[in-house]
C-alpha cells in the first residue's frame, strides 16, 4: 500500500492539471457544448497531442506514458464507457506509434529483422527490447490509470451515497479543523446551507463555552487518530445557526484520503432519547416507589384488611345516618317551602296591600317626593314576592321531583304556547317547530323548561316580531334540542353568567323579570343527565341548546318510530306537525291564567282600614 501511494499521488497531480486544462478550453468553447462532449474533445485533444509527440521522437523514448492525460481527463465523464473508449483509444495509438515513430540507426536492424522472420528466435538486441518495453510500460500506465480511475471513482460515488444517505448529520473536518464536508442531514440539523458549511471552523457548530478549548482537542486528535466518541462521559450540545442549543452525540473516526488523514465526525441530535431517558427514570423511579410502597403494603395486609373492613362498617352506618338525615332534611325543606308560601309571603302581600292603599288615598296629596317613594315601595314588594316565588319553583326541582317516564317533547311545546298565548298574541310571534322526538324524563319540569325558553325568546325581542324555532336531533347518546331567535341576542362572554340564578343582563323597566328562569332550566337539564349553553350574537339572535339522554324505552322508542313517519307496519302515518311546523293559533286560545302581580294591579280595592284590604287580599 505505501509503495502504491506515490503513484496515486502522481496520478491526482496529473489530473488536477487536467481538470485546470479543461476547464480553460471550456470556458473558451463556452457552454453551447454539453458537458460530455466538452470531456470528449479534451480527451481527443490531449490523445492527438501525444501521438504527435510520439510520432516526432525517437523510437526508445517512453513518450506512451502521456496518453494518461486523455485517460484522467475522460474519468470526468459520468459515463463508465467513456473512459474504456479512451483508453483503448490510447491503446491503439500506442501499438500505432511503434510503426509510425523514427528509428535510430542501431533500433532500425532489429526491427527489419524481426519483421521479415518472425518466426525466428525473438532478436537479442537490447535496442529491440527497449522498445516493446516502452510500449508495454505505456500500455499498462493507460489501464492502470484507467482501471485505478474508475475504481476511485465508484468508491468515491459509493462513499457519497452513503454519507448522504446517512440518518445522522456527517461532517468531514481537515487537521486545521475546518470542514471540508457535509452531508443534508447536517444542513438540516443545524440550519446551515452546505455551501456555507465548507470552510469554516468546526467549532461554529458549537457553543460559545466550548470554542476556546476546541481546537486544542482536535490537535490532540490528529496527533493520535483514531475511532472513538467525543466528549465520553460528558454532555455535548450543538448550536443550530438560529439560536438554541441542543443535545448531541458525536462520533469520530480518522479517514485516510489522497489528501491526507481527515476526520468523519457523525452528529446524532439525542433530544428525544435524553426525553425518553428522563422519561423511563421517572418511570422506574415510580416503579421502585410502587414496589416499596406494595412492600409496606404486604408487610401490613392483614391489619390493613381488618382496618378497611371496619371502616366500611362504619361508613355504611354513617350513610345510614345520613340517608335519615337526607330524609329529615327533605321534610324540613319541604316544611320550609310550604311557611315560605304562607308565612314568609303573607308579610309581602300586606305590605304591598298597604303600600298600594297608601298610593290609592294618598296619591297627589302629599309631595312629588312622597308619590315617588310609595312607587318604589309597592315596586319591591312586588319583586320580593315574586323572588320567594320563584326561589320556591327553584327548590321544587329537587323537592318535587318525579320519575322519569316517556313524555312527548310535541305536546310540551304546546303546552307551553298555550301557557304562552297572551305574550305571543301580544308581540305577534310565530313558534313554529320540526318533530320532536319522546324522551324518558320529568315531564313537569322538562314543559318548565320549554316554557323558560320560548317565554324568553318572545320576551326578548326586537322591533321586528318574534321568530321562534325548535328543533332536536340525534346525537350519539343523546338527543340535542335547540330554540333559537330573531331576538336582541347578547354578547358571547355573557354566555354563562346568564345561567346564574337571579342574573340579569337587561334592566327591569323594559324586560321585567326575576332572572331565575334560566337557572331553573339549567337545574332541570343537570337533573336529567344533560347540559345546556346559548350561541348568540347582538342584534342577531340566540339559539339554547340542551341534550337529554336516549335512554331506551320500549314506549319512547315506539312512539319515536311513529314520529319518523312509520307505524309498526311500516306505513307512513299522519301525526300533528308533520305537514307543516305547528304555529301559535293565538286567535283561539283562551286568555290565560292571571299571575298574582296583575289580581293585585287589577284589583278594586273599597277597604275601609289596612286590616280589611289585607283580608281582602289574602
Amino acid at each position: 500500500m505505501n509503495n502504491e501511494a506515490p503513484f496515486f499521488r502522481f496520478v491526482g497531480f496529473l489530473s488536477q492539471i487536467a481538470k485546470a486544462v479543461g476547464g480553460g478550453i471550456s470556458r473558451t468553447v463556452g457552454h453551447a457544448i454539453s458537458p460530455r462532449i466538452q470531456i470528449f474533445l479534451l480527451s481527443s485533444a490531449i490523445a492527438g497531442i501525444v501521438f504527435l509527440g510520439d510520432v516526432m521522437l525517437p523510437m526508445g523514448v517512453a513518450s506512451g506514458v502521456p496518453y494518461i492525460g486523455a485517460v484522467l481527463v475522460a474519468l470526468w465523464s459520468n459515463q463508465r464507457k467513456d473512459t474504456i473508449f479512451a483508453a483503448a483509444t490510447c491503446s491503439i495509438l500506442i501499438l500505432v506509434g511503434l510503426k509510425v515513430s523514427p528509428l535510430d540507426s542501431q533500433q532500425w536492424p532489429a526491427l527489419v529483422h524481426w519483421t521479415k522472420h518472425p518466426v525466428d528466435a525473438i532478436p537479442n538486441s537490447a535496442e529491440f527490447w527497449n522498445m516493446i518495453a516502452n510500449r508495454f510500460l505505456a500500455l499498462f500506465v493507460v489501464w492502470v490509470t484507467a482501471v485505478t480511475g474508475l475504481r476511485r471513482k465508484q468508491e468515491a460515488e459509493r462513499i457519497r451515497l452513503v454519507f448522504e444517505s446517512a440518518p445522522n448529520g456527517m461532517v468531514m473536518v481537515n487537521p486545521q479543523g475546518r470542514i471540508v464536508l457535509a452531508n443534508s442531514e447536517a444542513e438540516a440539523m443545524f440550519g446551515y446551507p452546505r455551501e456555507e458549511l465548507i470552510g469554516q471552523p468546526v467549532e461554529i457548530l458549537l457553543p460559545f463555552r466550548f470554542r476556546d478549548r476546541h481546537p486544542r482537542l482536535v490537535a490532540l486528535f490528529f496527533a493520535a487518530p483514531d475511532a472513538r466518541p467525543m466528549g465520553k462521559g460528558r454532555r455535548i450540545y450543538g448550536l443550530p445557526k438560529g439560536g438554541g442549543e441542543f443535545p448531541i452525540e458525536i462520533g469520530l473516526t480518522p479517514v485516510q484520503m489522497h489528501e491526507g488523514t481527515l476526520v468523519l465526525a457523525t452528529i446524532v441530535d439525542v433530544t428525544d432519547q435524553m426525553r425518553a431517558e428522563r422519561e423511563r427514570e421517572r418511570a422506574e423511579e415510580a416503579r421502585r416507589a410502587a414496589v416499596r410502597q406494595l412492600q409496606a403494603f404486604n408487610e401490613t395486609l392483614e391489619e390493613r384488611v381488618t382496618e378497611r373492613t371496619r371502616e366500611v362498617k362504619e361508613r355504611a352506618a354513617e350513610l345510614a345516618r345520613a340517608n335519615t338525615e337526607l330524609e329529615r332534611s327533605n321534610l324540613e325543606l319541604q316544611h320550609f317551602a310550604y311557611i315560605a308560601s304562607h308565612d314568609l309571603q303573607e308579610p309581602l302581600r300586606m305590605v304591598g296591600t298597604y303600600c298600594q292603599l297608601l298610593k290609592r288615598r294618598y296619591a297627589g296629596k302629599l309631595d312629588k317626593d312622597a308619590d315617588e317613594f310609595i312607587d318604589f315601595a309597592v315596586d319591591g314588594a312586588k319583586r320580593s314576592q315574586q323572588m320567594v316565588e320563584d326561589l320556591l319553583t327553584y327548590s321544587r326541582v329537587d323537592t318535587q321531583a318525579k320519575p322519569f317516564a316517556p313524555t312527548n317533547c310535541e305536546v310540551l311545546v304546546e303546552l307551553a304556547m298555550r301557557n304562552l298565548a297572551a305574550s305571543i298574541r301580544g308581540t305577534r310571534a310565530k313558534i313554529t317547530h320540526d318533530p320532536l322526538p319522546v324522551v324518558m324524563a320529568d315531564s313537569s319540569q322538562l314543559a318548565q323548561v320549554f316554557q323558560n325558553l320560548i317565554g324568553n325568546a318572545v320576551k326578548f325581542h326586537g322591533e321586528a316580531p318574534p321568530r321562534v324555532h325548535i328543533s332536536a336531533k340525534r346525537q350519539g347518546k343523546d338527543w340535542l334540542f335547540s330554540v333559537s331567535d330573531n331576538g336582541i341576542g347578547m354578547d358571547s362572554k355573557f354566555g354563562d353568567q346568564i345561567f346564574v340564578i337571579f342574573k340579569r343582563l337587561q334592566g327591569r323597566e323594559k324586560y321585567p323579570g326575576t332572572g331565575i328562569g334560566l337557572a331553573i332550566c339549567k337545574r332541570v337539564v343537570e337533573r336529567q343527565r344533560g347540559r345546556i349553553w346559548v350561541e348568540s350574537s347582538p342584534g342577531v339572535g340566540s339559539t339554547f341548546y340542551f341534550t337529554l339522554p336516549a335512554r331506551a324505552s320500549s314506549e319512547s322508542e315506539k312512539a319515536n318510530k311513529l314520529q319518523d313517519g312509520k307505524d309498526d307496519n311500516g306505513d307512513a302515518s299522519r301525526r300533528p306537525g308533520n305537514a307543516e311546523p305547528l304555529a301559535a293559533d293565538v286567535a283561539q286560545t283562551e286568555s290565560p291564567i292571571p299571575t298574582s302581580d296583575e289580581v293585585v294591579e287589577s284589583a278594586d280595592y273599597s277597604a275601609t282600614s289596612g286590616r280589611h284590604a289585607t283580608e281582602k287580599s289574602v
